[in-house]
């Protein structure tokens, strides 16, 4: 039997929010809904999703502003539902990170169909990981994702880098403030010190690119802080 898709959907009409959810939960779905960008960012740490089904007009939101967080920070697909259906309202919704584009009414069949593509898609260009918990080495300061296929890669933190995913592993899939993780760095909360933490987290995504050939899981929470999207045991 085939995985099904856990679906978020953000919709601020909450009785096609309702409907949408209630139709994919009979279609077996795991599936909720939020009204508003700031509800989902604060629902899904502890329940993460693969595919969001989200409005552009969402009241003093835009959607396109959570589509272009969402692809930055994470690796869900996004299907836009919107009334605006020009051209160039569509292109700008896929430059926002969007996969694809429905306009409203949209055909909950039609609806299930790009939720199954993007979903294949997504699963074909997940990286292959072993199974497993990550793990941090406390003395040797080294990340270590799953093994694979008997491949045991690890990654040298700086000193830093170390104190950063220690402090999210700590959280045990909670998020941290950037006001917390200032402190934890730089012995202080100050703005300058939140820049230091984006560049921090900027140099480790690369690092771990090109030194374990994966994204980092770490996700952005705006508003928020950040969070460990992946189990992670201190060793």
């Amino acid at each position: 039997m085939n995985a099904k898709a856990r679906v978020a959907v953000i919709e601020d009409d909450i009785d096609l929010c309702d409907s949408t959810v209630d139709f994919l939960d009979a279609k077996g779905y795991r599936v909720w809904g939020v009204s508003t960008g700031a509800e989902f960012f604060r629902r899904i740490p502890s329940e993460p999703v693969d595919v969001v089904i989200l409005d552009v007009g969402l009241g003093k939101e835009s959607g396109l502003d959570i589509a272009s967080t969402l692809h930055a920070s994470s690796n869900v697909a996004i299907i836009m539902v919107t009334a605006l259906g020009q051209l160039e309202d569509r292109i700008l919704g896929l430059t926002s990170g969007a996969d694809t584009y429905l306009v409203k009414p949209v055909n909950f069949l039609e609806l299930v169909a790009n939720i199954e593509a993007v979903f294949r898609r997504l699963q074909h260009s997940k990286p292959q990981e072993g199974i497993g918990p990550w793990l941090l080495d406390m003395q040797k300061w080294l990340w270590l994702p799953p093994p694979h296929a008997g491949d045991q890669r690890s990654l040298q933190l700086t000193a830093k880098e170390y104190q950063l995913v220690h402090s999210l592993a700590e959280a045990k899939g909670g998020y941290v403030s950037k006001s917390e993780l200032s402190r934890t760095l730089n012995g202080h909360e100050h703005h300058l010190g939140f820049n230091r933490i984006d560049v921090l987290l900027s140099r480790l995504r690369k690092k771990c690119e090109a030194s374990l050939g994966l994204p980092a899981p770490i996700k952005a929470i705006p508003g928020l802080g950040f969070v460990l999207t992946v189990d992670c045991r201190l060793v």
